[in-house]
């Protein structure tokens, strides 16, 4: 559910999500999230600090940016999960933050996947995303619906998520150490993505994420 808040507006939203585009008076978003009723999940998207910090709300907002049958995918679906070590993985955090929500913001363009062999999805919101084809199974996907915002919500399960993360390009072999163990407190478990790589032929990143894994498995003796 969305509402619009006009001119010097100092409504404190009543509804879960707040959208910086609704704002008739950009000085009233900055002025809810300085005193702190907005926090900000993505540079326009915030939750209603009366909101609970959920992954539910957290997919909802980057399900807004992504084009339809697309779905929120690698690092994305990291921070839907676990927000600070997404944000992380992303390298897109400064490198100083003092307030510490904007330690979980999510940066950048929305990673989202789509099946291999199909056609992309719809270019209308290009701008906000970056899509990527990849093999898809249906075991990997968890679709949510919010009819309130008439969206359908498609987002790599953590066991996907942790595989494509492992196997991924850019962060440092600690920074995937220490989301190996944030996702297994989760409930991963890291021997069974390794078996499941182990098992995939032709995976980008996969020489890297057997890698990573035994030597997060060989550290905690599992």
């Amino acid at each position: 559910m969305k509402a619009t808040y006009g001119p010097r507006s100092a409504l404190v939203p009543t509804v879960p999500l707040a959208f910086k585009s609704d704002f008739l008076d950009p000085r009233a978003w900055d002025s809810l999230v300085a005193t702190d009723h907005l926090v900000p999940l993505t540079e326009d998207i915030a939750r209603a600090a009366s909101a609970e910090a959920t992954a539910r709300l957290r997919a909802i907002a980057l399900a807004t940016m992504c084009p339809p049958r697309a779905v929120i995918g690698t690092f994305s679906a990291t921070w839907v999960y676990l927000p600070r070590t997404g944000a992380k993985l992303s390298g897109l955090m400064p490198k100083v933050v003092t307030v510490p929500h904007r330690r979980e913001m999510h940066r950048g363009r929305v990673t989202c996947l789509y099946q291999r062999g199909t056609a992309a999805p719809a270019r209308s919101r290009l701008g906000a995303c970056t899509l990527r084809q990849t093999r898809l199974w249906k075991r990997d996907v968890r679709v949510v619906e919010d009819p309130a915002l008439e969206l359908e919500i498609r987002i790599t399960t953590p066991e996907r998520t942790l595989l494509d993360i492992v196997c991924a390009q850019g962060p440092s072999t600690m920074a995937l150490l220490a989301a190996i163990r944030a996702f297994s407190e989760l409930g991963v478990d890291p021997g069974a993505v390794r078996a499941r790589l182990e098992a995939l032929n032709n995976w980008r990143g996969r020489v890297q994420g057997l890698r990573v894994l035994h030597h997060y498995l060989t550290l905690n003796r599992l």
